[in-house]
């Protein structure tokens, strides 16, 4: 029997914009929790020059050892789940 190990290390993404001073006392600027997920993994998978605000991520939220593709809406944090059959790798065309 073959087991998997699943890492539980959470990987948060965050969005920052990068015309934002720092404030005192902080090292960056204000930035927002995209995923807001915890234990959760994200993976980036593409970023669309066509979509400057959309980003494709993988997410380990349903099954710890599989990621399901969504499409991340920057601006609002809105994810639409765009495929969940245990995907393991995905490529833009």
């Amino acid at each position: 029997m073959r087991r998997i190990k699943v890492a539980t290390r959470t990987l948060i993404f965050y969005a920052v914009n990068p015309n934002d001073k720092v404030g005192e006392g902080h090292d960056i600027a204000v930035n927002r929790d995209l995923t807001n997920l915890k234990g959760v993994r994200v993976y980036i998978y593409a970023v669309p020059k066509s979509d400057p605000d959309a980003i494709y991520i993988g997410l380990n939220d349903r099954d710890k050892a599989w990621h399901d593709l969504y499409k991340l809406k920057i601006s609002t944090g809105e994810k639409m789940l765009l495929h969940h059959q245990y995907l393991s790798c995905w490529s833009a065309n």
